[in-house]
């Protein structure tokens, strides 16, 4: 979701097979290439390898490790749960924003972890929800209270579900995307949220390369 492209271009396959992204691929840098130093971009995530910047000895580098020297800010390679990754998120909003353009992505892994350790009808899943519901309420204040929430695109979506009554995912491939863009309104795949972000950021995708092969959501 953060590139807009297939494994065949990314190298990253799964949560076990993968390699790093080359460089220029992410959503952050196609932002930083058109706005340059106008733009702050941040990556702030509560998960480990697949999600990382790593690159352990004598093992591929996990898919973030020729990304993060691009970014304004990392803040990854660890497990942590939504309350300090959203403590982490309102202290970025407190820093940057109604200050300078940004782009902040947010990683909650509670659903996840709630999923496959306990299954997506146990109480913990619901938990997992909750609390990161209540996150996502906060940053929403949070944009609120600085007064930018009205020029601020909020894009809030999933990589997987989980099979009902299991602790897996191997048919659940339908997500969602929400968002305060009223120009969204159509239906798509994954491979749409990022030329969707981007366009909505103002990015002429005509001028990405390689070609992204979605689409944007929006009318």
């Amino acid at each position: 979701m953060l590139t807009g492209y297939d494994p065949n271009l990314t190298g990253v396959y799964s949560n076990t097979k993968f390699g790093a992204i080359p460089r220029g691929y992410t959503v952050f840098e196609r932002l930083q290439q058109i706005f340059g130093k106008g733009i702050v971009t941040i990556m702030l995530t509560g998960k480990g390898p697949n999600l990382g910047s790593q690159s352990p000895d004598g093992g591929s580098a996990e898919p973030f490790y020729l990304t993060r020297p691009s970014l304004t800010v990392w803040d990854g390679d660890l497990i942590r749960p939504a309350r300090i990754v959203g403590e982490h998120a309102l202290r970025y909003l407190e820093r940057y924003a109604g200050k300078e353009r940004f782009f902040l992505f947010v990683h909650f892994p509670d659903v996840d972890v709630g999923g496959h350790y306990f299954g997506e009808d146990s109480g913990d899943y619901d938990r997992a929800l909750t609390d990161c519901d209540a996150w996502l309420g906060k940053i929403l204040d949070a944009l609120e209270a600085r007064g930018i929430a009205d020029r601020t695109l909020v894009y809030v979506t999933a990589d997987h579900g989980f099979d009902r009554g299991s602790k897996r995912h191997t048919s659940a491939t339908h997500i969602f995307l929400g968002t305060n863009d009223p120009k969204v309104t159509l239906p798509g795949e994954q491979r749409d949220i990022a030329p969707t972000v981007l366009s909505g950021m103002g990015v002429d995708l005509t001028k990405i390369t390689p070609r992204l092969p979605g689409k944007v959501l929006a009318k």
